[in-house]
């Protein structure tokens, strides 16, 4: 009973833990990024500042892309035929990858692909992706 307790407290830390860094990139953003650009622009020509600037917001679409895994498809896909959604530090967009490459994507999969492609039409181009 102490450990089923012991784990409960575990879970219930880490969904805070999540909640909190959630509120606080909500509450700091709108701070932080137009601190950011002034900080970037005003110290930097504008090519280097543009260069720095892609660099941070793709890292930070790839965090997301990350959690987007744990969540989307490992809490939400609950159709019969699940199939193996890869592996944590897989992004969304390179699991999709795979399962279009070995051909075995689900109406679920053909949608999140069909909404990433209407932003970006090259973003499951095979020379893209490293395996991981």
């Amino acid at each position: 009973m102490k450990l089923a307790i012991k784990r409960i407290g575990i879970v219930l830390l880490w969904l805070l833990i999540v909640l909190l860094s959630v509120l606080l990139l909500v509450l700091t953003t709108p701070i932080t990024l137009p601190m950011f650009l002034y900080k970037t622009f005003n110290k930097k020509n504008i090519g280097q500042g543009l260069d720095l600037l892609q660099k941070d917001l793709r890292n930070i679409a790839y965090a997301i892309d990350l959690v987007g895994n744990a969540t989307l498809f490992d809490w939400i896909d609950i159709f019969p035929n699940k199939h193996p959604y890869g592996e944590p530090r897989e992004p969304i967009s390179f699991v999709l990858y795979k399962r279009f490459r070995d051909d075995c994507l689900t109406k679920f999969d053909t949608c999140v692909m069909a909404f990433i492609l209407l932003f970006d039409k090259n973003h499951f181009e095979p020379e893209l992706y490293i395996e991981y």
